[in-house]
């Protein structure tokens, strides 16, 4: 289902959850080793230090999309004073098909987990051409290889400065999709099938 889309259906999606904004995208539950909180912080930050209006195509600058729970009305979380809340989006809960189209859409994802066993949407987010902001610890980095920049996710400013790249660099981002295709290639079932059984052919030979 993850898959680029074309600029025409990148901006119906926007017009249906941002009107018409760009917008980088988080995607998950508000579990605390998420990091949500100071994703929200250095959004914030972001927003105070740069008129991302300028970076933008578009009127009203650079969004923040949560797909997931709300985190307005969330008990799991920390109430977060924010200057620029209006500016953060929640979904809700999305079908596949949606999800899809709304991370192919996005000007980049935030993945700045401080703990994550592997990071399914990196893999997501590299085959809707999404270029990618990851938290530098754990399985992340091997996930990501070369198509992410990197934060440490404990760091408010680090996951800032990172947003600011994304936000400013067209390049980067070209860059980042164009790794993020290579990169991707390691996750799907033909390459996982053909490791598999080159394991299995290596164990025959013994």
């Amino acid at each position: 289902m993850f898959k680029p889309i074309s600029t025409v259906e990148k901006q119906i999606v926007r017009d249906q959850f941002t009107n018409g904004d760009e917008y980088f995208v988080f995607v998950g539950a508000l579990h605390p080793r998420k990091n949500v909180g100071r994703l929200l912080e250095a959004f914030d930050a972001f927003k105070k230090e740069t008129n991302s209006k300028l970076s933008s195509r578009t009127k009203g600058g650079t969004k923040l999309l949560i797909v997931g729970e709300d985190l307005w009305k969330s008990k799991k979380l920390k109430p977060i004073e924010l200057q620029f809340k209006s500016d953060i989006i929640f979904t809700g809960h999305q079908s596949i098909e949606v999800l899809s189209k709304i991370v192919a859409s996005a000007k980049a994802m935030a993945v700045v987990s401080y703990f994550e066993g592997f990071g399914i949407p990196l893999v997501e987010a590299m085959k809707g051409d999404c270029p990618i902001l990851s938290g530098n610890l754990t399985s992340l980095p091997e996930v990501a290889g070369d198509a992410a920049i990197y934060c440490d996710p404990f760091d408010v400013n680090s996951i800032k400065e990172g947003l600011k790249k994304l936000d400013n660099d067209e390049n980067l981002r070209n860059s980042l999709i164009e790794k993020g295709r290579e990169q991707a290639k390691k996750f799907s079932w033909d390459f996982t099938a053909e490791k598999i059984w080159t394991v299995l052919e290596n164990q025959l030979k013994k």
